[in-house]
């Protein structure tokens, strides 16, 4: 076989070896991302490659949007005990400025029933902008009411604030109190 054949055949193969690797090492990481439990996290939470990690199996926050809001709103839910979470999903907020951006996102119970009567949550919002971690609210939510066939939440939407950056991760602390 002409040597020049050999030599490009060889380096063919290698090249294929090293993009294979390169390829498990990616699919590695990924699983390994997907396999981290809550288990044993105590009052804390895991975020890994975007993926919210959770020591409460009963509530559930689900990321919607972050959009520029359309008109000044009040703030609603700032003190305790807070907004009655029920299955229309009452608006939680700071007070939301026309023309700013805002992170919306809900949380619900897991399952209908999940909240008992009488609790309730501290909700606390933090952006990470790549140069700061800032809290950007303190909200509050509660259950007085149980309704026992359907999940119950509210929608939260935070200001995030006068300036142009956006962050790209938001922390979102629950606390029963």
């Amino acid at each position: 076989m002409n040597e020049t054949l050999k030599n490009r055949i060889v380096s063919a193969g290698f090249r294929r070896a090293i993009l294979l690797a390169l390829i498990g090492a990616v699919m590695m990481s990924l699983t390994v991302a997907y396999t981290v439990s809550s288990t044993n996290l105590g009052n804390r939470g895991l975020t890994l490659a975007y993926e919210t990690f959770s020591d409460d199996a009963d509530v559930v926050v689900a990321s919607k949007r972050i959009f520029k809001q359309r008109s000044n709103a009040a703030a609603a839910g700032e003190s305790a005990p807070g907004v009655e979470a029920s299955s229309a999903l009452p608006q939680v907020n700071n007070a939301l400025q026309k023309n700013k951006w805002a992170y919306e996102f809900e949380v619900k119970e897991a399952a209908a029933n999940s909240f008992q009567s009488g609790e309730n949550f501290k909700i606390e919002v933090y952006m990470d902008d790549g140069t700061t971690n800032d809290l950007l609210a303190t909200l509050y939510m509660k259950q007085d009411t149980v309704d026992d066939g359907n999940v119950e939440g509210v929608t939260v939407t935070v200001n995030t604030g006068e300036g142009k950056v956006v962050g790209d991760v938001f922390s979102i602390i629950i606390t029963r109190q």
